[in-house]
């Protein structure tokens, strides 16, 4: 009998993030929204989503979450241990192949964001656990969602 290999396809999501607003508008005291969106790229259902956002508290306040976070300490972290979990920390299923989950940020402006020249997002994913137990090291991953005078709606960053 012949040896058979067998790969195992780790669990993994594409992310992409994008901040409110035409980039001309952005002032101290407005409201902004930042929209992660994590889509499943494995071929398995994903069970287990934990995922951390970073953000500067020197430019934003926070204000709130949908889903409602877990951690937020206002230090510039803000957090959920698993984003399948039941409503309000999580959807409340399971997110099958190709299927996305959505995370929607609301932040004050405490400083004008073009004094800084730009703004970027980090995400922090995982480790991500599919239905099957197979788990995914998890990875930060980090784009410009403004930069004065312009938004930017950032190419999608996948997992390896």
């Amino acid at each position: 009998m012949a040896p058979v290999s067998v790969r195992l396809a780790l669990p993994s999501v594409a992310v992409a993030q994008q901040m409110s607003g035409d980039g001309t508008s952005i002032a101290t005291s407005d409201r902004v929204t930042l929209t992660i969106r994590l889509t499943n790229t494995d071929p398995s259902p994903l069970v287990a989503v934990p995922l951390l956002q970073h953000y500067d508290p020197r430019l934003l306040r926070f204000v709130g979450a949908d889903p409602d976070p877990e951690e937020a300490s206002g230090d510039g972290t803000i957090g959920w241990r698993n984003l399948t979990q039941v409503p309000p920390r999580g959807i409340g299923c399971d997110t099958f192949p190709g299927e996305a989950l959505t995370v929607t940020l609301a932040f004050d402006v405490a400083q004008p964001l073009t004094v800084f020249g730009s703004v970027e997002s980090h995400v922090t994913i995982g480790p991500l656990r599919d239905v099957y137990g197979n788990l995914s090291d998890g990875y930060t991953a980090g784009v410009v969602v403004y930069e004065a005078d312009r938004l930017y709606l950032p190419p999608v960053i996948r997992s390896s």
